[in-house]
């Protein structure tokens, strides 16, 4: 493959590619060491969404060499998570961090292509021996229409709290994750989980 066809491809899967960025902001004092065992909770109705979003998560982090645990893996995965429950499972697991991250807002914009019309011509029907005239004047027309494509792009804002439990739960950071996603064709979670871990990596507070 030479250059050119190299860069066309690179640009193409640079603009199919979910758009995600992500920002950080300390909550008070910066807390100087990093976490040795997070739980990671999902605040969603969706519990197939939530599972896949902490196990990625968890994942993710655990491959920076800090122990992390995915909330629906040791609690009730049926229902929401409490405040209380939270912290009832980070101490029972020995978690010296919980980060929950939630939805915090979500617009969705549809928008249809263009209908196209046009005229197909079929090969004239043989109607004697050879090419006659005739032939050349029996052309079929047929008229079609191809309807336009309607396509969903989601705007999803989610904000991850991180809380010190070695500080009484105090809230510590929030990492703040804006991705831009078809649904239908874009794996956001895990786009947003790699954004997550990366912020906190960046910072710190993980390894």
């Amino acid at each position: 493959m030479n250059r050119t066809c190299q860069a066309l491809l690179l640009a193409l899967l640079t603009a199919c590619s979910t758009a995600t960025t992500v920002t950080g902001e300390w909550q008070g004092d910066r807390t100087s060491t990093s976490f040795d065992h997070l739980l990671i909770v999902g605040i969603s109705a969706n519990s197939r969404m939530r599972r896949s979003f902490e196990i990625a998560l968890a994942d993710l982090v655990r491959a920076r060499g800090v122990q992390a645990t995915a909330a629906i893996q040791v609690g009730d995965g049926t229902t929401t998570p409490t405040p209380e429950g939270i912290t009832a499972m980070a101490r029972a697991i020995g978690a010296d961090g919980v980060l929950v991250t939630r939805l915090a807002a979500r617009k969705v914009s549809a928008r249809e292509s263009e209908t196209r019309y046009g005229v197909k011509a079929q090969q004239p029907t043989r109607l004697g021996s050879g090419p006659g005239l005739v032939e050349l004047f029996s052309l079929e027309y047929n008229e079609y229409e191809d309807p336009g494509e309607l396509s969903a792009r989601s705007t999803a804002i989610l904000e991850s709290s991180l809380y010190d439990m070695r500080q009484g739960d105090r809230l510590a950071y929030v990492v703040t994750t804006t991705a831009k996603f078809r649904e239908d064709r874009d794996d956001v979670v895990a786009n947003v989980t790699r954004a997550i871990a990366g912020q906190l990596q960046r910072v710190g507070l993980i390894r």
